[in-house]
């Protein structure tokens, strides 16, 4: 009875577990690998070696995270088999992750898992083969054991499949080229000039790290699958039902069922209050990222204004439409969303007309603050991208019952979209008009 309603109880932590765990997957925004931000980030891209990358025991392919397991097969004496792991060895190298706008490097150890990674079986090698391969070894198998020497040494030097008994032994690979979601915490560098990846923060501490083969779809059946959530909840109300039923009759049946759901009704409303607030919060963090790049790109149009202006003193309205995109403030709102529309347009539209203009090109100081602009007219361009895509999600959560409901009694409200510029549509250059001809002077 009481091992009946720990394992109710059990199931029904984890069943809460894995649905907080299929809502971060869902709210958290997809970034660019390029513009990773501190913090909890997804990214979603292809695998790309730094350096040599590591070799594949089975048939030397490039990986960056590569793992052996060899298991033996035992029998207890009633007759119940199962596979035991002798021994385990893997290796893993920082590698980078890269998409359209990007790339973004990635710590992983020799402690994490990869989902869906590739599988092969390695039983034609050996021990010697496989163990110069790895960089950590998890346990040590010793040969010549009790087992080994009924029905063989079971050798290093010998293929796995010569061991005596019923060995198994399998590879594991991350490989080059592969595409992967990440979900991972980003710190940033020791030198504070870039931002990776990795299961530990900038104090070491343990934060999320999970490594899938596969966009998100697949990241979210291989973390939080639906299937196992259904076998948790059921588990769950079943267990409950039969150790209440076993603890005080008939009316535990439903009693100890009733408790579960009530707590985890209460737990879900907690949970979507705290779903709906934090989608809103994610989307004033991204429109802070675009305030910020916005405010560095004004205080930078003055210097190229200064530079730039005796040839461009017809275009001082593509200026002032920049520069007017500061300090937009930490609450988005319709009149800054627009504000920042602006902006890109002109400040797309300024790029074109000193690009058209060879002789300023050339000129070292305006390269240099073109170089500036350019940048941060990508970072607004993230910055826009990210808030949409926040705003969107919160747009979903404000749009399904009952988080609809839980929105109005937390006063969250919908925010402004800013519309996509991808691609621009640019004018064609505007160029002062030629000074008109002079007029024939008649014979007299």
């Amino acid at each position: 009875m009481v091992i009946l309603l720990i394992v109710a109880v059990a199931a029904a932590v984890a069943t809460v577990f894995l649905v907080r765990k299929r809502w971060r997957f869902t709210d958290t925004p997809t970034s660019d690998a390029a513009h990773v931000f501190p913090g909890l980030s997804e990214v979603h891209g292809t695998v790309e070696a730094i350096g040599q990358p590591a070799a594949a025991a089975s048939d030397g392919s490039p990986c960056v995270w590569w793992m052996y397991e060899l298991e033996r097969k035992s029998t207890d004496s009633k007759g119940n088999s199962k596979w035991v792991t002798e021994e385990q060895g893997a290796t893993a190298q920082p590698f980078l992750v890269r998409d359209a706008s990007g790339v973004v490097r990635v710590v992983i150890d020799e402690d994490a898992s990869v989902s869906g990674a590739e599988s092969v079986d390695v039983e034609h090698l050996s021990l010697n083969a496989l163990r110069p391969y790895a960089r950590v070894m998890k346990s040590t198998y010793t040969p010549g054991n009790f087992l080994g020497g009924l029905f063989g040494r079971n050798e290093l030097t010998e293929p796995i499949t010569e061991f005596g008994g019923s060995w198994r032994a399998k590879e594991h690979r991350l490989l080059v080229g592969q595409q992967v979601f990440l979900t991972a915490h980003a710190r940033l560098t020791p030198g504070g000039d870039r931002v990776e990846l990795a299961h530990t923060d900038a104090k070491g501490k343990r934060c999320t790290f999970e490594l899938s083969v596969g966009d998100e779809r697949a990241a979210i059946g291989a973390y939080a699958s639906p299937w196992l959530l259904a076998l948790c909840a059921t588990a769950s109300l079943v267990c409950g039902a039969i150790g209440g039923n076993k603890a005080i009759g008939g009316a535990g049946t439903v009693l100890f069922p009733g408790i579960l759901l009530a707590g985890a009704a209460a737990l879900w409303l907690v949970g979507s209050w705290n779903r709906v607030r934090r989608a809103r919060e994610r989307g004033k963090f991204a429109w802070s990222l675009i305030d910020v790049a916005c405010e560095q790109r004004s205080q930078t149009i003055p210097q190229l204004q200064t530079v730039v202006g005796a040839a461009f003193a017809h275009e001082q309205s593509l200026f002032t439409a920049v520069a007017a995109a500061r300090d937009l403030g930490h609450q988005p709102s319709s009149a800054g969303a627009q504000t920042v529309q602006a902006a890109q347009a002109a400040m797309h539209q300024v790029v074109a007309r000193i690009e058209a203009h060879p002789t300023l090109t050339s000129q070292p100081n305006v390269a240099h603050l073109m170089q500036q602009i350019t940048l941060l007219t990508d970072r607004v361009a993230f910055g826009r991208r990210f808030y949409n895509d926040s705003v969107q999600r919160l747009a979903d959560r404000l749009g399904e019952f009952p988080d609809s409901l839980i929105a109005r009694l937390a006063g969250v409200t919908p925010l402004p979209l800013i519309d996509d510029l991808d691609p621009p549509q640019l004018p064609p250059p505007v160029f002062p008009p030629p000074p008109a001809p002079p007029m024939p002077v008649a014979n007299p």
